[in-house]
């Protein structure tokens, strides 16, 4: 059993898993897939972070829509090495962290949001501070992952 690799980032791809990514973006049908990114990167720069708005019982919609803004911001970041996009990021991340909760009635909703979250403080460590790394990690744990163990007895 391998243990957990100790530096970031280590959810999806390590630090050299970015590096195909980069090669890639040099080749003809890789460059198509970096600008796009980057474009639509460049377009989050200037909106606010996403409010947290319920639509009917889900929160679906937002959680996909962070989840959304913060992977083509890391990934935008990782490709270009522009500071920028991290944090945009991170504004998005702290911005979700402070919701009031993710709606664990619909766990669907908390699952994304937890994975945009843990995702972005992941690929993005190295750059946060750690007063931001505390906000999105607590975050994590109270509304994402707490939440799961409520009303339920482990098995095992």
């Amino acid at each position: 059993m391998n243990p957990v690799r100790r530096e970031h980032p280590r959810l999806l791809v390590g630090d050299a898993g970015f590096e195909p990514l980069k090669r890639n973006a040099g080749t003809p049908a890789g460059k198509g897939l970096a600008e796009r990114v980057i474009h639509d990167a460049e377009q989050l720069l200037d909106i606010p972070p996403q409010a947290r708005r319920m639509e009917g019982r889900r929160l679906l919609m937002t959680s996909r829509t962070v989840l959304f803004r913060i992977t083509t911001l890391c990934v935008a970041e990782k490709l270009t090495g522009e500071r920028k996009y991290a944090d945009r990021a991170i504004r998005e991340m702290v911005n979700a962290a402070g919701y009031s909760d993710w709606n664990p009635s619909h766990f669907l909703d908390v699952g994304e949001m937890t994975l945009a979250l843990a995702l972005g403080c992941d690929w993005l460590y190295a750059v946060m501070t750690p007063e931001e790394r505390e906000i999105v990690q607590r975050a994590i744990v109270e509304k994402g992952l707490k939440p799961s163990y409520q009303g339920k007895q482990l098995l095992w």
